[in-house]
């Protein structure tokens, strides 16, 4: 009888061994993850149609871990790009903020040492530099807003042709001023399309407004409004400087400025183009590039 016990509480052990080793390993895997910092990747084979509860739940997990690897992963890049757009709006910030003061100092410091002439200078450099960050201001709130999809779209139908006349005339007298020659290719028809008349005047004067920065005097823009079958596309062609082609896909995301000109009153924030995207995508429509460098 005692040799009997002692065989039988051996084959018991044995097999308790067994029965749980996969809950041992499961029990590891979970406490390995919990431990981990990084990534926790799981080890448990691939249910199969024999699979018991212990299967079941293991498999569960792997899914889950995976899962929240993911989200990590996700919320690591989410992090990195909220820290690069801090430190790029303060960037853009900064520079009219600082001339903006320092101007308004030197009014006051040398108030009675300054001419009238003098005064007025340092006021204009100053309202220059104002406008700059209220632009930059602007920019930021009209992108936040259409990067979440909260703007309402006030649509209806209108005709573009007649809108890309009214955008080109604001246009004329500064291109004409910089000795750019500015010409407006319209069809016949007045191509009526849907939509927000407000948000697509904004898409024309940001891609007006970015071929007249980067085109030099002597240059040309040509705007043109083509209409086939229920699409009009409208294409703004000009000889400026051009983009490369490594830097093509990204122009239209937010803070992609490629080398600004110096004298840009908008400081190269790189938003006017994003935001073009971003309206272009909530009519449900496209806006693409094409570029030669040194072409335009």
């Amino acid at each position: 009888m005692i040799g009997g016990l002692i065989i039988v509480l051996a084959v018991g052990l044995v097999s308790f061994y067994f029965l749980t080793r996969r809950l041992r390993r499961l029990a590891a895997e979970v406490d390995a993850f919990r431990r981990s910092d990084d990534q926790a990747s799981s080890t448990t084979a691939k249910m199969d149609h024999e699979s018991d509860e212990i299967d079941q739940i293991a498999e569960t997990f792997a899914k889950m871990s995976q899962r929240i690897d993911n989200q990590l992963h996700q919320l690591k890049l989410a992090d990195q790009s909220r820290r690069d757009f801090l430190a790029s709006i303060s960037h853009d910030l900064r520079t009219p903020l600082s001339a903006l003061q320092g101007y308004l100092e030197t009014i006051l410091m040398k108030a009675k040492s300054l001419s009238r002439e003098q005064a007025i200078t340092y006021l204009n450099l100053a309202f220059k530099n104002g406008q700059t960050l209220r632009h930059l201001v602007d920019n930021l709130f009209e992108f936040s807003t259409l990067d979440t999809g909260d703007w309402p779209l006030r649509s209806e139908v209108f005709s573009l042709a007649d809108l890309v006349q009214d955008v080109c005339q604001k246009f004329e007298l500064r291109a004409r001023e910089a000795g750019i020659r500015f010409t407006v290719k319209m069809p016949d028809g007045a191509a009526l399309v849907e939509g927000d008349v407000g948000l697509i005047e904004r898409v024309l004067d940001n891609l007006i407004d970015n071929a007249m920065k980067f085109t030099p005097p002597e240059g040309a823009i040509d705007i043109s409004l083509m209409a086939a079958r229920s699409r009009v596309t409208v294409e703004v062609r000009d000889t400026g400087v051009g983009v490369d082609r490594e830097h093509l896909p990204y122009i239209f995301e937010p803070y992609y400025s490629i080398a600004p000109r110096s004298d840009d009153p908008n400081g190269g924030a790189g938003l006017g183009l994003a935001i073009a995207s971003r309206i272009a995508k909530l009519h449900g429509s496209t806006i693409e590039v094409e570029s030669t460098p040194g072409q335009g």
